[in-house]
């Protein structure tokens, strides 16, 4: 016996149904997020960094701890010492001061990247030379500039200052994050020499999973150093470049960055 086909015809009311039961639903809910989780579109960040700002105003803002102290650089100190830079013998004597009374870690976020030469160092070389142009063989003027001469050297008088420190100093150094950044093409050779000053605060081991595509680190250009007088006094060095969100607010530090396609993370 057969049977007359029978064609059916779904109505608005059966669509409908289907299109906004539960599990339908759900499912456009979760391709929609995961949609837009693939395409990361910057109004979801924004969303996200608005979020995170209303939840730590939501906090309240914490009082700091004892274990650290900051001797910062502000309006008072310029008043009390004057402009920046500072000598550098003032720096050494903020050494000697901090590990006198018992400071853990002395650490600096400022860079000693360039010599200080007030022109009492050349003063002194140009009469040493005139002097022994003249065959002048004064032994108390020559005892004299010795000692000038030390006193000028203030790269000198930091570098003994961090050596003789009873507590461990810390210097900061940053990176370069762009040619462009820098405002011109630094040479091969001298990122290479950059990266060897800095050498010291790499990790010594780094586990990396050989199926993964790239380190997840921050990329860097090239880093600014300290000089290396003061490199080598000083226990360890450390970056302090800060790394800002989208609406160029600050958030957060990175603690580790990269630098050079081989090399390994500096903290």
């Amino acid at each position: 016996m057969r049977f007359p086909a029978v064609r059916i015809v779904p109505t608005f009311a059966s669509l409908k149904s289907l299109l906004f039961n539960t599990a339908t639903l759900t499912a456009l809910t979760i391709g929609a997020a995961v949609a837009l989780f693939a395409l990361s579109p910057p109004v979801l960040e924004e969303i996200e960094l608005n979020w995170l700002d209303l939840r730590f105003r939501a906090r309240g803002a914490l009082a700091p701890g004892s274990a650290v102290v900051l001797a910062a650089i502000d309006e008072k100190s310029l008043a009390a010492e004057g402009r920046w830079p500072w000598p550098r013998v003032r720096i050494a004597a903020l050494i000697d001061a901090l590990s006198r009374d018992g400071a853990k870690v002395i650490s600096f976020d400022v860079l000693f990247s360039e010599s200080q030469d007030d022109g009492r160092l050349a003063l002194i070389g140009e009469l040493e030379r005139a002097l022994d142009a003249e065959k002048i063989a004064d032994t108390r003027l020559r005892r004299i500039l010795r000692e000038r001469r030390k006193a000028a050297d203030e790269d000198q008088l930091l570098a003994n200052a961090i050596e003789r420190s009873k507590t461990p100093v810390v210097l900061g150094y940053f990176f370069h994050m762009s040619e462009e950044g820098v405002g011109f093409r630094i040479d091969a050779s001298d990122i290479e020499r950059r990266f060897e000053a800095i050498a010291g605060s790499k990790y010594p081991l780094v586990y990396q999973d050989p199926q993964a595509k790239a380190a997840p680190f921050i990329k860097a250009y090239a880093p600014q150093a300290n000089l290396p007088i003061f490199t080598d006094k000083a226990a360890s060095s450390g970056f302090f470049s800060v790394t800002s969100d989208r609406d160029g607010v600050v958030r957060w530090m990175p603690l580790v960055m990269s630098g050079r396609a081989a090399d390994v993370p500096v903290a």
